[in-house]
Parts: structure tokens; sequence; C-alpha cells
């Protein structure tokens, strides 16, 4: 088995603090139109994992149930193109995980800062080799 990783990011998908399919930007159509397509190339994909995440800004309830609605809206996106719901799970995890954390930024430079964190991490898993 072999998994392929790579992270939508929140902001080119989805409209600040949005989580619903239709708030999904002409920039994520595409990000995601090149995910579907990328998982009808590869073969014998077993599994497509999807965990969204947020920043740290929110409460900790509102950031888990965003990140989890926009993994949500990522899936119900790819069964609606065509990718079988039953080798897809989703997850969020708020705003664990950070990969940046922007010490002593506040306002706009803060939320532009944090943009990395806010993402749905995706993980193909396939019997054969992933193509990159």
């Amino acid at each position: 088995m072999e998994t392929s990783r790579m992270n939508l990011s929140a902001d080119a998908v989805f409209a600040f603090g949005k989580s619903d399919i239709a708030s999904i930007s002409d920039e994520g159509r595409d990000q995601l139109d090149r995910l579907v397509a990328r998982l009808q190339r590869i073969r014998d994909v077993r599994a497509v994992h999807l965990i969204g995440y947020t920043d740290r800004i929110g409460s900790d309830g509102y950031n888990d149930t965003l990140s989890r609605r926009r993994a949500e809206a990522v899936r119900s996106y790819l069964v609606a193109h065509g990718v079988s719901d039953a080798m897809i799970t989703t997850e969020g995890r708020g705003a664990a995980d950070p990969l940046v954390a922007c010490p002593d930024l506040s306002g706009s430079r803060l939320r532009a800062c944090l943009a990395p964190n806010r993402r749905v991490a995706v993980s193909i898993v396939a019997m054969r080799h992933i193509e990159r």
C-alpha cells in the first residue's frame, strides 16, 4: 500500500469562515476538480481520508465544527463528481496540528500569517504506486 498526501488551502476553496458547497470559490472548484481527476487516474484506490483544520482564531467548539464541515463539504463535492462515498472518511481537528505559529501578530496580519493552518488534508491510499 502507498499513501499520498496533499493539502487543499481552505482559503482557496472556501470563503473565510464558511464550510458549505455553495461557498466554494472558482479556484476551489478547480482544485477539487484536479483532485477528482487525480483520483480517477489512480488505479486501486482503497481509501481517501479528509481532515479539516482551522487556525486558532475562534473558540474550540466553533473551529472543531468548521473543520469537520469543510472536510464533509469536500467529501460531498468528490462524491457528486463520481468518487465512491464508501472509500472516503472525514474528520475535523479544529486548530490542532498547526503548520505555522505566527507569534506577536494581530488583526489582518495574524489572519494572513495563519492561512496555511486553514486546510483540508487529503490522504489517498492505493495498492500501487501513486503518481505525484
